[in-house]
């Protein structure tokens, strides 16, 4: 069965039209049938659709080897897919839980589905133990620049946009957004830490999603 023909079937069999699915991904409805139809190649948002109605990626893209990760996609190693141009960003261990990002490409991967034709998509390497096991040290996280806050995901929070200069930064999972502050969570906090913690948006303006991870593991 062709992937957009398998999305219809589990769609329908939900009672929901391509209009609910569409909303429930968050793209428009025409975008949804270009899937379904197979008009659209690998979409960029086959691994949203595919979370969203419960489908393993590996059915929609039998060319990855994937396991479900709690808000994303785990991708091994041996099996990326797409173009080897997307940049890896080393960091180093800050303050109680920050780490120290370097904008300067230690490398350049090839893309995931989650990040096919993104523009300013980026992958980071997770040091520290803050976010385990989510993120274990070495992984290299998957970001989406442009995606808007939504509870229940985790992103990296920025003091300052990605630039010339090193950056500093926080892995965390968003509990709740407000006009002056995110809301945060930490699975596992270094000794002495907080699991919650409030980071003001005037101090942390840029809040970057985690789309799914390459594991090191």
């Amino acid at each position: 069965m062709e992937s957009g023909d398998r999305i219809r079937q589990e769609r329908e069999s939900r009672g929901w039209s391509q209009q609910d699915l569409a909303r429930r991904v968050g793209i428009s409805q025409p975008a949804i049938r270009k899937i379904e139809a197979g008009q659209t190649s690998r979409s960029r948002y086959l691994a949203k659709v595919a979370q969203v109605l419960g489908i393993p990626l590996a059915e929609l893209d039998p060319d990855l080897e994937v396991h479900e990760l709690r808000g994303g996609v785990v991708v091994k190693t041996d099996d990326l897919t797409g173009d080897r141009d997307l940049p890896v960003y080393a960091s180093a261990e800050g303050a109680s839980g920050e780490v120290v990002v370097h904008f300067e490409p230690i490398e350049y991967v090839r893309r995931p589905t989650p990040l096919f034709s993104v523009k300013g998509g980026y992958g980071l390497v997770v040091v520290g133990t803050a976010m385990e096991p989510e993120f274990w040290p070495g992984d290299v996280a998957l970001v989406h620049p442009h995606l808007q806050p939504t509870p229940d995901n985790t992103y990296v929070f920025f003091t300052h946009p990605p630039g010339d200069r090193d950056g500093v930064a926080r892995v965390a999972r968003l509990v709740r957004a407000t006009a002056t502050d995110w809301h945060v969570r930490q699975w596992t906090p270094p000794a002495g830490g907080k699991r919650e913690l409030r980071l003001p948006r005037k101090d942390w303006p840029v809040c970057h999603r985690i789309v799914g991870k390459y594991s090191r593991r």
